[in-house]
C-alpha cells in the first residue's frame, strides 16, 4: 500500500514536469532552428480555428482549476487539515504549464504547433492513469460526490485533449487535399500581386515575417533615415539573411568564430591562466550564494535558542562570509584576473578590424563612409561583450537559479520549490512580452533624440545662412518642435517602461508572499525554523537579480550581434586587388609608362574608362584634363593600381603592374591629390609621409624642387609650423606640361600642348576659356589688377612636396616622370 501511494504521489509531479519539459525543450529548439520565425525552413501547419483551440484549451485549465478547488474544499471540510502537497502542488503545476500553452497561442497569430500537440499527446495517458489511481486510492475513505465530480473532471479533460489532437489530425489531412487539389489547379492564379516592399512569403503567411518592417502606424517617421538607422537595419538584415542561410543559431554562430583568436588568447599561457581562475572564482561565487542566507539562518535559530550553536561564531562566521563575497574579496579577485583579458580581447579585435579595413582594396573603401567603418570597430567590442554575458554572468545564474530551486523544495517541501519554478516561469513570459513591447518605443525615442541633435547641429552650422535668408524664426520652430517631440517620446517610453517594472516588481512580491505563507506554515507545523524563514527572505533577495538579468538576456544577445555583424562582413571580406603568386618588385628602367586599349567599369555596366591607349615617355609631363566625371582621376587610380583595368593592360617599363609586387608599384609613383588632405601636423611630417624614412635633407630638396622651401623658411616655426586639416593651395601647371591629354567620356578626344590646342579651338579651348588659370596679378598705374590669360599661378601647396619625395625617379640622373591632374 505504501509503494502504491507513493507511486501516485509521484505521478502527480512527474506528468506536469514532462509535459513542461517537452514543451520547453521544443519551444527552445524552435527558436534555436528558426522555426517559430515563420520562415520557409520551419515546419509551421497554417490551420483555421485557432480560437476553437483557445476554447478548448481554456476549458481543459479550467477543469485543472476546478479540482484543485474540489480538492482543498473536501480537505479542509472532511478532514479539518490541509491537502496533501502533492495533490495540490500537482494540479498548480498543471494549471501553470497549459495556462502557459494559452497565453503563448493566445499572443501568436501563426503558431508552431507541435509543441503543442506534443505536450496533449503525451498528457492524455497522464490523465487517464491519474484519474484511475485516484479513483482507486479514494474509493474507500472518500465520498460518493467528490469521486462522482473527481471523474466528471478527469473525463472532461481527457474528451478535451482528445478533440483538440482529433481536431489537429483532420484539419491537417484536410490541409494536404487541399494542397493537391491546388497542384491541379492552372499555373497562372488569380491571386493579386503583393503590395509594394512586401513578399510573396508575407502574404501567404498573413503577417510580417522577421526582417519585414512596417511603416503604417505610429512606428514611422517622416524623416529621412539617419546613418545611425541605417547601418542598425543593414545589420539586421544581414543578420537575417545569415540566420535564414544557416537554418539555426548555432550555423551562425559559426561565422563568428573568425573572431576566436581575438576573444581567447591563443599562444598566451599567463592570460589563458586568469581565465580559468575567473571560472573557479565564479564557482566560488556560488558557492558563497549559497552559504550566505544559510548562514542567516543559522545565526537567527542560534539567538532564539532553537539551535546550541554559539551566536557570536555563527555572526564572526557570517561577516567572514560577506567579506569574501563582496567587492573587496572574490570579486576584487575576479576583477583582477579578468580584466588583462577583456582588455587583450577589446584591443585584439580593435587592431585586427582596422588593419584588415586598412588593406582591403580601393572599391570597398569606396563604398564606406568613414562613420561606418568607425562603427563597426566599435562594434566589434560586442564580441566579447557576448562572450562575458554567457560565462561570466548568464553561466553562474543558472547555477544559482537551479540551487535555489533545490535547496528551497528540500528545506521547505514541495510547495517551496513550486513557488520559485512558477515565479520565474511567469516573471520569464511576462518580462519577454513587455520588452517586446516596448521596444518600439525605445526606438522612437532614441530617434527623435537623434533628431533634435541633428536639427540643432544643422542650426548651428547653418547659422549664416539661415541669418542671410532671414529664416531664424523658421530654424527656432523647426528646434522647438524637435524638442517637444523627443520629449513626447522620453515621457511614452518612461511611463511604459516604469509600468513594465512594476508589473514585474509584483509577480515577484506575489511569488515572495505565496513562499512566505507556506514557510510560515511549515514552521507552524514543525516543519521548518525561523532562521529557514530568513534564509528564504535572503533567497529571494538574490533570485531577483537572475531573474531579471535573463529576461534581457536574449535581447541583449541579439543586438550584441547585431552590433558586431557590419564588422563581421567586413572581416570576411578579401582585397580584389592583390598581389599575385610569386609577384616580383617592379624594376625600375627609365619611367616609361604605357596605356595599352585599357577599359574599364567601376559597376560592371557603364564604362568609365573606354579603349585608352597612350604612351608617357620617361621625363614627361602629362595633364589629364576633362569635365568632371570624364575619367581623368579614373586614370591615375588605375596606374596606382587601386583597381585593375577590365580589359587591356597598364605597362610601367614594359612590365604588366598586375603582375609586379603592388607595394614596390606605389613607392615609385608619387600622387597630388585632386583634394589634398593634410594631417594635423607638422610641415616636416606631412611632406615626409610620402617616404617616411627621408631624412630632413631629402625633405629640404624635395621643398626646393616645388620652389616652396624658402616660403616655409619665412615662417616663425619653419618646418615645424603646424598646419591644420584639409589645407588645399593647388598647383596649376597644365600650360607647361608637355602633353596635355583631354579625356571625355572615357575616351581621349584631343591630345597635344596648350598652344596646339588652343589654336584647334576644340574642347580643350572650351575649357581653357571657362577657368581662370591666371599668373600673380599685375597691376596698372593706376593700381587695377592686369590679367593675362597665357600665365599661371604659381600656387604650391605643401601636400604636392609629398610626391617629390617618392615620384618616379629615373637612375643615373634622368629626369622623371610625373603625372598632374586638373
Amino acid at each position: 500500500m505504501a509503494s502504491s501511494e507513493a507511486t501516485i504521489v509521484a505521478l502527480h509531479y512527474l506528468y506536469p514536469t514532462t509535459v513542461f519539459a517537452y514543451f520547453a525543450v521544443t519551444s527552445l529548439a524552435a527558436v534555436f532552428t528558426l522555426q517559430d520565425l515563420g520562415t520557409s525552413k520551419g515546419t509551421r501547419v497554417q490551420l483555421p480555428g485557432r480560437w476553437t483551440t483557445i476554447g478548448l484549451l481554456a476549458a481543459f485549465v479550467s477543469a485543472h482549476i476546478a479540482q484543485l478547488i474540489t480538492t482543498v474544499v473536501r480537505s479542509v471540510a472532511g478532514a479539518g487539515r490541509p491537502p496533501r502537497d502533492d495533490l495540490v502542488v500537482g494540479q498548480l503545476s498543471c494549471v501553470l504549464v497549459f495556462g502557459l500553452q494559452l497565453s503563448r497561442i493566445y499572443d501568436s497569430q501563426q503558431p508552431l504547433w507541435y509543441p503543442y500537440v506534443g505536450s496533449w499527446a503525451m498528457a492524455l495517458p497522464f490523465e487517464v492513469v491519474d484519474g484511475v489511481s485516484t479513483w482507486l486510492s479514494s474509493s474507500r475513505t472518500a465520498s460518493i460526490e467528490f469521486l462522482l465530480v473527481n471523474t466528471i473532471l478527469v473525463s472532461l479533460r481527457c474528451v478535451l485533449l482528445a478533440v483538440l489532437l482529433g481536431l489537429f489530425c483532420f484539419r491537417c489531412i484536410r490541409r494536404t487535399s487541399l494542397i493537391l487539389d491546388e497542384e491541379e489547379q492552372p499555373l497562372l492564379s488569380n491571386t493579386k500581386p503583393p503590395r509594394n516592399n512586401e513578399s510573396v512569403s508575407q502574404r501567404q503567411n498573413g503577417h510580417s515575417i522577421y526582417g519585414s518592417t512596417s511603416t503604417s502606424g505610429d512606428d514611422s517617421d517622416d524623416r529621412p533615415e539617419m546613418p545611425r538607422d541605417r547601418r542598425r537595419r543593414e545589420a539586421h538584415e544581414a543578420m537575417e539573411r545569415r540566420l535564414e542561410a544557416g537554418g539555426n543559431w548555432l550555423s551562425y554562430a559559426k561565422d563568428f568564430m573568425i573572431f576566436f583568436p581575438y576573444v581567447w588568447p591563443v599562444g598566451m599561457p599567463e592570460l589563458q591562466a586568469r581565465a580559468a581562475a575567473v571560472v573557479g572564482c565564479l564557482l566560488a561565487s556560488n558557492m558563497f550564494n549559497l552559504l550566505i542566507p544559510r548562514q542567516t539562518g543559522l545565526i537567527m535559530d542560534s539567538l532564539s535558542g532553537i539551535s546550541g550553536a554559539n551566536p557570536w561564531l555563527a555572526v564572526a562566521t557570517y561577516i567572514v562570509l560577506r567579506l569574501a563575497s563582496s567587492e573587496s574579496g572574490i570579486e576584487l579577485l575576479r576583477q583582477w584576473l579578468w580584466i588583462p583579458v577583456q582588455n587583450y580581447s577589446n584591443e585584439a579585435i580593435t587592431r585586427a578590424a582596422y588593419s584588415h579595413i586598412m588593406y582591403l582594396s580601393a572599391d570597398f573603401h569606396d563604398s564606406k563612409s568613414t562613420s561606418d567603418l568607425v562603427m563597426a570597430i566599435h562594434g566589434g567590442t560586442s564580441i566579447s561583450k557576448i562572450v562575458e554575458n554567457v560565462l561570466l554572468h548568464a553561466a553562474p545564474m543558472l547555477i544559482d537559479l537551479g540551487v535555489a530551486v533545490v535547496y528551497l523544495s528540500v528545506t521547505f517541501g514541495s510547495y517551496g520549490g513550486f513557488t520559485t519554478v512558477a515565479t520565474g516561469t511567469v516573471f520569464f513570459f511576462l518580462a519577454s512580452r513587455l520588452i517586446a513591447h516596448t521596444g518600439r518605443d525605445s526606438r522612437r525615442r532614441l530617434n527623435a533624440h537623434f533628431n533634435e541633435y541633428a536639427v540643432r547641429n544643422r542650426g548651428f552650422l547653418g547659422w549664416s545662412t539661415a541669418s542671410a535668408f532671414n529664416q531664424l524664426g523658421y530654424e527656432d520652430n523647426r528646434h522647438a518642435n524637435a524638442v517637444t517631440t523627443r520629449w513626447s517620446r522620453e515621457t511614452q517610453y518612461a511611463l511604459r517602461w516604469n509600468c513594465s517594472v512594476a508589473l514585474q516588481s509584483a509577480v515577484l512580491t506575489f511569488g515572495l508572499a505565496a513562499s512566505a505563507f507556506f514557510a510560515v506554515r511549515r514552521i507552524r507545523l514543525g516543519q521548518a525554523t525561523p532562521g529557514q524563514f530568513a534564509m528564504l527572505l535572503m533567497y529571494w533577495a538574490q533570485l531577483c537579480a537572475p531573474l531579471n538579468f535573463f529576461a534581457r538576456l536574449g535581447k541583449s544577445i541579439s543586438d550584441d550581434f547585431i552590433d558586431a555583424e557590419q564588422l563581421l562582413d567586413i572581416m570576411q571580406r578579401q582585397p580584389l586587388v592583390k598581389n599575385k603568386k610569386g609577384a616580383r618588385p617592379l624594376k625600375f628602367v627609365a619611367g616609361e609608362i604605357e596605356f595599352a586599349d585599357i577599359c574599364f567599369s567601376y559597376d560592371g555596366r557603364k564604362e568609365v574608362i573606354n579603349h585608352i591607349s597612350l604612351c608617357v615617355p620617361p621625363g614627361t609631363t602629362v595633364a589629364f584634363v576633362g569635365s568632371t566625371g570624364a575619367g581623368k582621376s579614373t586614370l591615375l587610380r588605375l596606374l596606382n593600381r587601386f583597381y585593375d583595368v577590365t580589359t587591356g593592360s597598364i605597362r610601367f617599363d614594359g612590365q604588366d603592374i598586375r603582375d609586379v609586387d603592388l607595394y614596390s608599384l606605389r613607392d615609385r609613383v608619387g600622387v597630388v591629390p585632386q583634394n589634398p588632405i593634410l594631417f594635423d601636423d607638422t610641415i616636416m611630417n606631412n611632406v615626409r609621409y610620402g617616404k617616411i624614412t627621408a631624412s630632413d635633407e631629402e625633405v629640404y630638396d624635395a621643398c626646393r624642387a616645388a620652389s616652396i622651401h624658402d616660403k616655409i623658411k619665412e615662417f616663425a616655426d619653419g618646418y615645424d609650423t603646424r598646419v591644420g586639416e584639409y589645407g588645399v593651395h593647388r598647383l596649376s601647371t597644365i600650360m607647361s606640361a608637355d602633353m596635355i591629354v583631354v579625356v571625355e567620356k572615357g575616351k581621349i578626344i584631343e591630345k597635344g600642348s596648350h598652344e596646339q590646342l588652343i589654336l584647334e579651338k576644340g574642347r580643350y579651348a572650351d575649357l581653357w576659356s571657362k577657368q581662370a588659370f591666371l599668373k600673380p596679378h599685375k597691376y596698372t598705374e593706376d593700381g587695377d589688377k592686369k590679367l593675362d590669360s597665357s600665365d599661371i599661378v604659381n600656387d604650391i601647396s605643401v601636400d604636392e612636396t609629398k610626391a617629390q619625395l617618392s615620384k618616379v625617379k629615373p637612375q643615373s640622373g634622368d629626369d622623371g616622370t610625373g603625372q598632374l591632374e586638373n
